[in-house]
């Protein structure tokens, strides 16, 4: 960064030095040793100050302390609060159910390797307390703070609101929430070729967070419209459709989140659940993914679940497999699950469904 230093004189105010120089400031960085010095696990951030909507890029590295090779299961996450303590995120996930197997990573001696973390997109105003962890070397490293930048003028909440349901890729042409959190009912048309496809009625409305410079949107829909309105968390648990969608009637439900700012619309991330009718029909299945819609179709008689996924989202038309009895039991269900991690997070449906994505 290019700086001017300039400097003068009381016995010549009118002549003045100047030096140009270009200082260097080190990315923010911490580390930890295990207790029996085995390993450092070190957090890297790109950039002291964040742009909302914008990753933090953090980057784990691990390294083998010793003069022998070592074998540990290492990844890193962060915990975010604010100024006064207060926890805002956890970028680990907390799997209600059997989370994905880790292999073991192996160390050459004194060997340096980047090991994966869970990131995020930044959604609040700063400045931000980040704690980073080293799972699987029980690790909490210090404390350090980032920035968090102001894009300008914070948008009007009609505006934030209007430019989520732009940025929807059709979802909610068909429904159009009101800034005031009020539901209103619409429905879904059909995402991707065939017409013939019956659109799927829902109730939609929008949670919206003003922070400095950008808005923070929630837009859920449940469905059917007269479905009882289920408020999912701003981190969906994996194995939590049947304590969110408790009854025995088919239930479906959304949350897709966008954060505004005078520039740009950037779709954070969708957490989606569903349980379908237990009958022999088949429905319609759109899956947003690499920027567009696909359909296709798939067996009723299924429950699912997505969530945390970057860029991904899915819909099927439950109301296609009738007005039968759904699930209410976990027991088919988990006897089934498959859990798939997508880019950015999971999706789990049993094996013989296709309503989760693989990565591509």
């Amino acid at each position: 960064m290019p700086i001017v230093v300039g400097s003068s004189s009381r016995f010549q105010p009118t002549h003045v030095d100047a030096v140009r120089a270009v200082v260097s400031v080190p990315p923010p960085s911490v580390s930890a040793a295990t207790k029996d010095g085995t390993f450092r696990c070190t957090a890297t951030f790109p950039e002291p100050v964040v742009d909302p909507g914008s990753p933090t890029h953090v980057r784990f590295t691990v390294t083998n302390l010793t003069s022998k090779p070592q074998e540990a299961y290492p990844e890193g996450s962060f915990l975010v609060r604010d100024t006064s303590g207060k926890k805002l995120w956890n970028t680990d996930f907390n799997f209600e159910g059997p989370g994905p197997p880790r292999p073991a990573t192996k160390f050459q001696p004194h060997e340096e390797r980047r090991v994966f973390g869970f990131d995020a997109r930044i959604r609040w105003g700063g400045p931000l307390l980040i704690t980073p962890v080293c799972h699987g070397l029980h690790l909490r490293l210090p404390t350090l703070r980032l920035g968090v930048s102001v894009p300008g003028a914070t948008p009007s909440r009609p505006d934030a609101l209007q430019g989520s349901l732009d940025g929807s890729n059709g979802l909610f042409d068909g429904c159009h929430p009101t800034p005031d959190g009020a539901a209103v009912k619409g429905e879904i048309p059909p995402l991707s070729g065939g017409h013939a496809v019956p659109p799927f009625p829902i109730r939609c409305w929008a949670r919206i967070s003003v922070q400095p410079g950008f808005d923070v949107v929630d837009v859920y829909f449940v469905g059917p419209a007269n479905a009882p309105k289920v408020q999912i968390p701003p981190r969906l648990q994996f194995g939590s459709v049947f304590r969110l969608l408790p009854t025995r009637k088919p239930e479906e439900a959304a949350r897709t989140e966008f954060i505004v700012t005078p520039n740009e619309v950037i779709r954070n991330g969708s957490d989606g659940i569903f349980k379908t009718a237990v009958t022999k029909r088949t429905m319609a299945e759109f899956e947003f993914y690499g920027g567009h819609w696909d359909k296709q179709r798939v067996e009723c008689n299924v429950a699912g679940e997505w969530g945390g996924v970057h860029g991904y989202f899915d819909v099927p038309f439950i109301t296609m497999c009738g007005k039968g009895k759904a699930f209410l039991s976990p027991a088919r269900y988990r006897s089934d699950a498959a859990l798939r991690m997508v880019p950015g997070g999971w999706c789990v449906v049993p094996e013989r469904s296709a309503a989760c994505a693989p990565p591509r």
